[in-house]
């Protein structure tokens, strides 16, 4: 996960940053990766966000669970 993790990082655009990340147990030996991503505010950020994530081989799903402002 930690390989992961580095390469969720360095995928993401500029100006967005990685802030925290946790591992989940989901079942069946499935874990997922939470990350905490850091952005301004701006058109498609989120849509930016998924798909340099999603277009990772080593991730099958992206699903965001939050969204707040600074």
């Amino acid at each position: 996960m930690e390989d992961l993790r580095k390469v969720i990082k360095s995928s993401l655009p500029i100006g967005m940053t990685l802030r925290a990340s946790k591992e989940e147990p989901i079942a069946f030996g499935i874990v997922a990766l939470l990350v905490d991503v850091q952005f301004e505010e701006r058109d498609k950020a989120m849509e930016d966000i998924e798909s340099s994530i999603q277009d990772l081989d080593q991730v099958s799903q992206v699903d965001v669970t939050a969204v707040s402002k600074l």
